[in-house]
């Protein structure tokens, strides 16, 4: 079926070439111009093409919607703020993130939902040269990028789900677990009932 809006790109090509080998050629640069043209989100970001020299300071807000933007286990269970704090210095922007947040984990013993506290600080450091460790009195941070002089805008939105992602601990247990909330048959594991119950018959012994 031929659509009468388009040209008849198929009848301009190669006769060596099919239809499939046209699309799967073709595809790449569609997405690319796609990307190009797809509006950006500069909630999450700064624009730094203007940044004069020296200290300055941005905050963010990250609601659940922010996060099940990206899916996974911890959609709608995240939410919290980021406080950053930039120091442009000729060819470096120093950037450190100050997470404050909480997520919602369910406990690896008993299975019971808890508030995880997130309280972090990550840094990356962005520059216009090769060698930006010259230019930083510091130890190297931990990520370091290469810009383009023309670049006019940061793009933290990927940056932020990352820091939050990996202050989740690998093993999910309360401070205060075991406790009164768990189930009995956890309590049971782990031995606490038995001795609530030893502890209650001595008192009744008495």
């Amino acid at each position: 079926m031929k659509f009468p809006i388009f040209p008849d790109f198929f009848a301009f090509r190669p006769i060596f070439f099919s239809e499939f080998q046209l699309y799967h050629v073709a595809f790449p640069y569609i997405c690319a111009l796609i990307e190009t043209f797809t509006p950006l989100d500069k909630r999450y970001g700064i624009d730094i093409l203007k940044l004069k020299p020296g200290k300055h300071s941005f905050d963010f807000e990250l609601k659940p919607a922010f996060f099940k933007e990206f899916g996974g286990e911890m959609a709608e269970q995240m939410e919290g703020t980021v406080k950053l704090e930039l120091e442009k210095t000729g060819s470096v922007l120093k950037c450190l993130f100050h997470l404050n947040g909480k997520a919602t984990l369910a406990c690896d013993r008993c299975l019971l939902p808890f508030d995880y506290p997130i309280v972090t600080t990550q840094q990356i450091l962005y520059s216009y040269e090769k060698n930006p460790l010259s230019d930083v009195e510091e130890s190297p941070l931990d990520e370091v990028y290469f810009i383009d002089r023309k670049t006019d805008f940061l793009d933290f939105k990927q940056d932020f789900y990352d820091f939050f992602c990996l202050a989740i601990p690998f093993r999910k247990i309360p401070e205060d677990c075991p406790s009164e909330k768990c189930p009995p048959e956890v309590l049971k594991a782990v031995g606490l009932q038995d001795e609530a119950e030893t502890d209650d018959s001595e008192v009744l012994l008495l």
